[in-house]
């Protein structure tokens, strides 16, 4: 597990904009894939604190060394369950052992958002997938060269 002050010193997890505009980013990628907000059943409470948003669209997870760098071969993609201004959750065939990785959104033009995030909770469902999810720490540089335009 890497310690938080590793990932601020590193320069790889420079922010590269304010926090302010990560959910503007992800809104973006969301409404262009025509995604819709669930409406929840009647009589069941939301206990989280911040709304999330549906977000069943492909997105790859690159762990990091303990130096922060990104180990690019190691990349995989994970299928989006929910996400919120401040983390996302996912579905995996097996657990994610790594405690930080850095998790890249396509949008548009064939870009890629990228943000490192501190994994902080796994499960095994019903259906025989994991839901995996965890924080944001920080917007960084896209570690997946840039995607052919869709």
């Amino acid at each position: 597990m890497l310690p938080t002050s590793d990932l601020s010193s590193s320069p790889i997890f420079q922010s590269l904009a304010s926090p302010t505009d990560w959910l503007d980013l992800i809104e973006m990628s969301l409404a262009e894939a025509n995604c819709e907000e669930r409406e929840r059943p009647l009589g069941v409470e939301e206990r989280r604190r911040e709304s999330r948003r549906p977000y069943s669209e492909p997105l790859f997870l690159t762990p990091v060394d303990e130096n922060g760098a990104p180990l690019t071969d190691r990349s995989f993609s994970v299928i989006g369950r929910n996400v919120s201004s401040s983390g996302v959750d996912f579905y995996t065939y097996q657990p994610v052992t790594d405690r930080y990785v850095i998790a890249s959104f396509p949008i548009p033009e064939g870009e890629w958002l990228a943000f490192v995030l501190h994994l902080t909770w796994c499960r095994f469902n019903r259906h025989g997938w994991y839901d995996n999810g965890g924080k944001f720490a920080r917007l960084v540089a896209p570690p997946l060269p840039p995607r052919e335009r869709d």
